[in-house]
């Protein structure tokens, strides 16, 4: 288990959860199969763009013409997962709109086949129980979301990534409105792109409103197994992979309810 700080400010928690004997070897690969079995069943239906069409969240600049266009563009095909995004490289992935059609059902209650996946029901129990190790960091008011976990107030929400093919990426990004945020790797091949965190700089503008720049990475290698936790405000993403044929399968998480303000918890 290993518990620091980036950049001596950040929090972030890492375990291994298979090499410290939490979760099975058999278990984790069970989970990658759910987990693939699940992105299939999307990429094969017929409505695999429902609800992007009513978004209004979805992290692209293009016009919704251009987005159903290179949905129909791209084949679907688990075989083909290569990127279906514009020359400038600022399009969308297939795993963009799997994880919208994931966000707009509801997450994991949105995919029935991880849904009533036993392991996946255990991963989430466990991964709220390092949550709740990670809280342990802050004192003081994580007890309380500590409490308001095990009251059902605020919860775990969780849900697939798949990226697979030259070129598969996430873009940068920040969790908003949520209180911790997180991903468990359950498939790592070879040749899988990194985690990268950015590192937050923060100043004041001509009002006093606090402002974050970045202009640091901090890069972190996943293994099988492992989980990190950190801020939901922390800039993070993962680069183009050059060369990965095997799924690079992840399960993102954030902690979220009614208690909305991670500065108060983990503010740096």
């Amino acid at each position: 288990m290993t518990i620091q700080r980036l950049w001596s400010t950040v929090p972030i928690f890492s375990r291994n959860l298979i090499k410290c004997g939490i979760i099975a070897s058999s278990t984790n690969e069970k989970i990658s199969q759910d987990s693939v079995a699940t992105f299939e069943n999307y990429c094969s239906s017929k409505n695999h763009a429902t609800g992007i069409e009513t978004s209004q969240s979805l992290p692209s600049t293009r016009s919704r013409r251009t987005r159903n266009r290179r949905a129909r563009e791209s084949s679907l095909q688990t075989s083909n997962l290569e990127l279906c995004r514009d020359e400038q490289g600022k399009g969308l992935t297939i795993n963009d709109y799997f994880f919208e059609h994931q966000r707009v059902n509801g997450y994991i209650n949105g995919t029935p086949i991880l849904s009533q996946s036993q392991d996946v029901h255990a991963l989430s129990n466990i991964i709220s129980l390092q949550v709740e190790k990670y809280l342990e960091m802050f004192g003081g008011g994580a007890s309380e979301l500590t409490q308001l976990m095990h009251s059902g107030i605020i919860s775990l929400d969780m849900w697939v990534a798949i990226q697979q093919g030259n070129g598969a990426y996430h873009k940068d990004h920040v969790h908003e409105g949520v209180l911790l945020s997180g991903v468990y790797y359950s498939s790592i091949p070879e040749g899988s792109s990194p985690l990268v965190f950015h590192k937050p700089k923060i100043h004041s503008d001509e009002d006093g409103n606090e402002e974050i720049e970045t202009n640091e990475v901090h890069i972190l290698e996943p293994e099988e197994g492992q989980i990190v936790v950190f801020p939901p405000w922390l800039l993070h993403g993962v680069p183009p992979t050059e060369k990965q044929n095997k799924p690079r399968i992840s399960l993102a998480f954030n902690l979220s309810g009614a208690y909305t303000d991670p500065w108060s918890v983990t503010k740096i």
